[in-house]
């Protein structure tokens, strides 16, 4: 099977894809699972959009000054010194990975749209939208934790950004109609091969259906993004619908911005929703949460007494030792040391070289999967203290 489809001269369709979307829209799971396809590599956020609208100023306001021609021509002849620029060190980049095509995925590229498509002529635009609800209820979450690099001061705001963002996105999409395809996050973490298929045929691509699995599997670059999606070994879907929770909370929201809000929801191609009541009775249309059992864990002894012995049995490489500090129900100290095989795990306070701090039943849901060790961290629901890298390489082995 080719990784690529070629047009009639022989070559990709796309030279380059730019995924545009709003933050906290699910890019990092997009990033990770196009970079899982032979054919293109996809690392973290680059903000080639910043970067592109820099080259261009200064090029234009430079040099571009001493051409002649006209305006629309001088700006023709700066778009293309960007384009190559940029690609000094893009292009290689994939060929070193063996890959066709680069990818890129920061959300604030969104705002450098119009300059991407005129620099780079032959690339793609994946639009990827997420529930606005869900999306806003996320951004909430982030700048709470210090997570986003600007703050959403309240719902009002909130409400405001999304559906000002989302209009440019979706402005832009019916503007290049051929260069664009729709994403959604929900369809994506329902059925990644399935979603992404159409968007590989859409960019001259070979689908791959082993996608959703071969992605935690594939070693990808560390760089820019959302830690949950970094940290995780499967899909999750626990996020989705989450937005129901700040849906009492729009009071605040003026009643001219609710409706803007409603109709962005059906444009976006969710179901209808009534933010002037709760809202809750037609959110389950909009939503398809899984379930997780976390009956599976009984207690956190059993955790450090089965489950975690079983995990470490065949780790070998981790050194040193971890104090888990068990808050809550059932709680208590445990430390790990790795000096010894098997693993000694212990019911002690002793002095580690880091300690892990989180309560009972988030150790319990990171167990059966409810939440991600980077879920966790976004929402400051653990602590490390001392050995950082100990702790990053003791989550992948015991919640992956």
């Amino acid at each position: 099977m080719t990784n690529h489809r070629p047009n009639e001269n022989g070559n990709p369709v796309w030279e380059q894809i730019f995924v545009l979307c709003l933050p906290r829209s699910g890019s990092t799971l997009l990033r990770l699972l196009l970079d899982t396809h032979p054919a293109i590599v996809c690392p973290g956020e680059l903000h080639l959009g910043k970067l592109a609208e820099s080259l261009y100023h200064s090029m234009y306001y430079s040099i571009g000054q001493l051409l002649e021609g006209s305006e629309t021509e001088r700006a023709s002849w700066v778009a293309q010194q960007v384009k190559a620029d940029i690609e000094k060190f893009m292009k290689p980049y994939a060929e070193a990975k063996g890959k066709l095509i680069w990818a890129e995925k920061t959300p604030a590229n969104l705002a450098h749209a119009d300059l991407l498509k005129r620099t780079f002529p032959r690339a793609a635009f994946l639009c990827l939208y997420r529930h606005p609800l869900d999306m806003i209820r996320s951004g909430f979450e982030s700048t709470r934790f210090g997570k986003l690099k600007f703050d959403l001061w309240d719902y009002q705001s909130g409400c405001d950004f999304c559906i000002e963002q989302s209009r440019a996105q979706l402005d832009f999409e019916k503007a290049n109609p051929e260069r664009c395809f729709r994403l959604r996050y929900e369809d994506i973490v329902k059925d990644a091969a399935r979603a992404l298929s159409r968007a590989f045929d859409f960019l001259g691509l070979e689908p791959d259906p082993t996608i959703a699995t071969a992605v935690f599997s594939t070693k990808h670059e560390s760089g820019p993004g959302d830690p949950k999606a970094e940290f995780a070994s499967r899909i999750y879907r626990t996020s989705i619908g989450k937005g129901a929770e700040i849906i009492p909370l729009l009071a605040e929201v003026s009643p001219t911005t609710k409706k803007k809000l409603e109709r962005l929801i059906v444009e976006i191609g969710y179901p209808p929703i009534d933010l002037s009541s709760s809202g809750q009775d037609n959110w389950s249309q909009a939503v398809d949460s899984a379930a997780f059992d976390s009956s599976t864990v009984a207690s956190v002894e059993e955790l450090f007494r089965t489950h975690f012995p079983a995990k470490l049995q065949q780790l070998s490489d981790l050194k040193g030792s971890v104090k888990f500090l068990v808050k809550g129900s059932g709680g208590g100290a445990w430390t790990l040391n790795f000096a010894q095989q098997p693993v000694s795990i212990e019911p002690m306070n002793q002095e580690a070289d880091c300690t892990i701090t989180i309560r009972s039943e988030d150790l319990i849901k990171l167990a059966t999967g409810e939440l991600n060790v980077g879920e966790c961290y976004l929402q400051a629901k653990l602590r490390v203290t001392g050995n950082e890298a100990i702790a990053i390489s003791l989550g992948r082995a015991l919640f992956s």
